[in-house]
């Protein structure tokens, strides 16, 4: 009895067992099916994406395809496509186009178009058009794919305020086209308006030069229209002998948002930041408004500040909102505009003249910044670990390596006991510059990040040198008339300038933190009284605090310092115009 129960029970678990191995084999099969399915549509996208080919028209025509259905055309005149170049870059492949225009027998100019593909198969287009005749022409530039209509979220409809800045004056960009679809295909596209320019250049007698561009005119004439069967976004190039006509525009192989809402929260951004947002870009750079203290002078000066190359908003928007093809496409572009500027074995370097700093220091293009180069580095770094590229988070070490040799140069105002690193230096130097509290804290702390991501000597060497000479100028910082900080200590060892809001007060938090990780030994009493009468400054003036700042506050046992009427504002970025004049 007891062995025919075991008969059946057997046979049951045999038959479960083999209903299970079916059953796995059954779904194996069907996963199988779809993943090949898959695979071969996503082989069939990346194919429509990756299509590239180039045809012209004598008569005017299709310039080049970008993908399955969408190509870019430009009619009226001639195009003879005279060279074609290919170019690899960091994720990204450059294809440079450069057609000769002509009206019969009349040359008009050239239009070199510059299509990056990024390692996803979003392409950006920069268009630039170099007119030779005295009379204005416009090259009428299209985007078109076969389509049954077309749809557009326009960004230039808002109401633009564009108010004068003391250190900029007033900023005449205003902001991109809009985002438009192609009903029935999965492209979008984002398209900029048309910037009219020129070029000045001041140059020296050892060859260096300065360089900024004059705005002439922005012309917002970008327009989408169904034509018969093609849905066509028109974006017309404008220009006469002399000028620089230039747009872009970046066609996703995909939606380049997750909700209209994310599309319109980075038009608004880029409205509320105007001054340093990437709206006028080219193949080479973004180019956002300058001060008027440049060499060559305009009051419409514009240039690549290389500060402004950086897409931290980009990256921002990656890490803290997930994926979307437009914030990757232009974190990419930023990358490259960044790797291309960079000299072996240098920093990036500003490439037009403030005169402020010539007159006061004797300082002209090139220099160094190392207050922009600090970021430029971090950003990097961070694009590098959510990218995984090895050769950007290596950008950190470069930095390092670059501040750890600033005393073998004698970039450096010593102290008592330590040393602090000059805020800018060029080969024109005839005086040592300034350097601010709020960018020695930070040249430390990434020194000291650096260790703790390489234990170089060198690094911590020159890291402690800096903490000797805050500590040794201590309470020097602390304005007797306010019990604000001063903004910076000058070559000659006088203090002077207005300090940021809270900047400097959270480095100091973020400083503390680090000694005590690294359990490094520090004066807490020199610390703590600087830490009191910048709150006793921020409390009598009402300056508002972010949750950020009070949270560390709090965390270093300081948090009762600030009064209950102290206003908080998460939002406030806090980086007022300071007294000191400004190299952006």
């Amino acid at each position: 009895m007891k062995r025919a129960k075991y008969i059946v029970f057997s046979s049951i678990a045999l038959a479960l067992i083999v209903l299970t191995f079916v059953i796995k084999y059954e779904a194996d099969q069907e996963y199988a099916k779809k993943l090949a399915a898959n695979q071969e549509q996503e082989s069939a996208t990346a194919k429509d994406n990756a299509e590239l080919d180039v045809k012209v028209n004598p008569a005017g025509g299709v310039l080049f395809h970008l993908g399955k259905d969408v190509y870019v055309r430009a009619a009226s005149y001639e195009y003879e496509l005279e060279q074609q170049q290919t170019i690899e870059k960091s994720h990204a492949t450059d294809t440079i186009l450069t057609f000769n225009v002509r009206d019969h027998e009349q040359a008009l100019g050239t239009l070199t178009t510059t299509i990056r593909q990024i390692d996803r198969g979003d392409k950006l287009v920069f268009a630039e058009f170099l007119s030779v005749t005295q009379e204005p022409v416009t090259i009428p530039l299209q985007l078109v794919s076969n389509s049954s209509d077309v749809s557009e979220l326009r960004f230039d409809d808002i109401e633009f305020v564009r108010e004068h800045d003391n250190t900029f004056g007033v900023n005449e960009t205003t902001n991109l086209a809009g985002l438009f679809r192609f009903e029935g295909r999965a492209y979008e596209v984002i398209a900029s308006q048309n910037f009219i320019s020129r070029e000045l250049v001041k140059e020296y007698e050892d060859g260096d030069k300065s360089v900024v561009r004059e705005l002439i005119e922005e012309q917002r004439h970008v327009v989408a229209e169904q034509r018969g069967e093609q849905s066509v976004v028109a974006m017309p190039l404008t220009g006469a002998a002399g000028q620089i006509s230039e747009s872009w525009f970046l066609v996703g192989a995909n939606a380049l948002f997750n909700n209209d809402a994310d599309a319109l929260y980075y038009r608004d951004y880029s409205e509320i930041y105007h001054i340093r947002s990437q709206m006028w870009l080219n193949a080479t750079g973004a180019y956002t408004k300058l001060p008027w203290s440049i060499e060559p002078g305009t009051s419409k000066g514009y240039g690549r500040n290389v500060l402004h190359q950086r897409g931290k908003i980009y990256l921002d928007e990656l890490v803290s909102n997930g994926d979307t093809r437009f914030h990757y496409s232009m974190l990419m572009n930023s990358i490259n505009y960044l790797l291309d500027r960079k000299v072996e074995g240098q920093l990036w370097e500003t490439e037009y003249t403030s005169t402020w700093l010539k007159n006061d220091y004797g300082i002209r293009a090139p220099y160094t910044d190392t207050r922009h180069n600090e970021n430029i580095a971090l950003f990097l770094t961070d694009a590098g670990d959510y990218l995984g590229d090895e050769m950007l988070q290596n950008m950190y070490f470069e930095y390092a390596d670059y501040l750890s040799n600033q005393v073998n140069i004698d970039n450096v105002l010593a102290t008592e006991n330590g040393y602090f690193i000059l805020d800018y230096y060029g080969d024109t130097l005839t005086k040592k510059t300034h350097v601010s509290l709020n960018h020695a804290l930070g040249e430390m702390n990434f020194l000291l990040q650096a260790y703790g991501r390489e234990p170089n000597q060198r690094y911590m060497n020159t890291a402690i040198a800096i903490k000797q000479a805050i500590e040794d100028t201590g309470l020097q910082w602390v304005r007797e008339d306010t019990s604000d900080f001063w903004y910076q200590i000058n070559g000659d060892y006088t203090f002077s300038g207005r300090d940021y809001e809270i900047l400097t007060l959270g480095d100091i938090l973020n400083t503390l933190t680090i000694y005590k990780n690294l359990g490094l030994k520090y004066d807490p009493v020199l610390y703590a009284t600087m830490i009191g009468h910048k709150v006793g400054y921020i409390n009598l003036t009402g300056i508002p605090v972010t949750n950020a700042l009070e949270n560390a506050l709090k965390h270093h046992g300081f948090g009762f310092l600030l009064t209950p009427e102290t206003e908080r504002d998460d939002n406030s970025e806090n980086e007022p115009a300071k007294s000191a004049p400004q190299a952006s």
